[in-house]
C-alpha cells in the first residue's frame, strides 16, 4: 500500500472515491456499493467532525442539492434544527452506533439514526442511499481537493507529547 502523503483526511477522501468507483463499476448486486459508500462516509463524518468541526457544515451549504431529500428529519417535528446542526448530531449518532437499517420492497436503502442527550432522544433522521450519494461525492471530492477553505491536518504525533513526561 502506497504510504500516503499529504493530510490523511484528505489522502482517504480520494481513495475512497475510487475505491466506490472500482465497486460500482464491478458489482452484480446494487445493496454492495451503497455499504461502501456509508461505512466510509461514516468515517469521513466523524474523522472531519473531530479535527474541524465545522467542515461539514459548510459542505453541506455549498452542496447544490437539497438536503431534505437526503436526510428527512422525522423528529423533532418542528424543524428547528439548521445545516450547522446536523454535522454534531450525526457524528454523535454515528459514533454511538444509533443506526437502524431501512428497507423498501426488500432493498436495503438507508439508515435511521438518532441520537441522544442527557438520557432523550432529541434527534431522529432518515437517511435515503440512492440520495445520499451525490452528497457523499461532493464532500469526499471536496475533502480531496486543495482548493478548502478550512485545515484538514493531522493532528499531532503523540509521542511528541508523551516524550514530555
Amino acid at each position: 500500500m502506497v504510504y500516503p502523503v499529504g493530510p490523511l483526511l484528505r489522502v482517504l477522501a480520494h481513495r475512497i472515491l475510487k475505491n466506490l468507483e472500482l465497486i460500482k463499476a464491478q458489482e452484480s448486486e446494487p445493496p454492495f456499493s451503497d455499504t461502501q459508500l456509508i461505512l466510509s462516509m461514516l468515517g469521513v463524518v466523524i474523522f472531519s467532525y473531530e479535527r474541524t468541526p465545522d467542515a461539514l457544515g459548510e459542505l453541506f451549504e455549498t452542496f447544490d442539492g437539497k438536503l431534505d431529500h437526503i436526510l428527512k428529519i422525522v423528529y423533532p417535528d418542528n424543524q428547528s434544527l439548521t445545516i450547522k446542526d446536523l454535522p454534531s448530531r450525526l457524528r454523535h449518532s454515528i459514533a454511538h452506533f444509533n443506526l437502524r437499517p431501512r428497507k423498501k420492497d426488500d432493498r436495503f436503502v438507508g439508515l435511521r439514526i438518532w441520537n441522544r442527550h442527557n438520557g432523550k432522544i432529541d434527534f431522529v433522521a432518515d437517511l435515503d442511499f440512492d440520495a445520499f450519494r451525490p452528497l457523499a461525492v461532493h464532500i469526499l471530492k471536496s475533502l480531496a481537493s486543495d482548493d478548502l477553505s478550512f485545515k484538514i491536518d493531522d493532528p499531532p504525533d503523540p509521542m511528541v507529547e508523551v516524550a514530555t513526561y
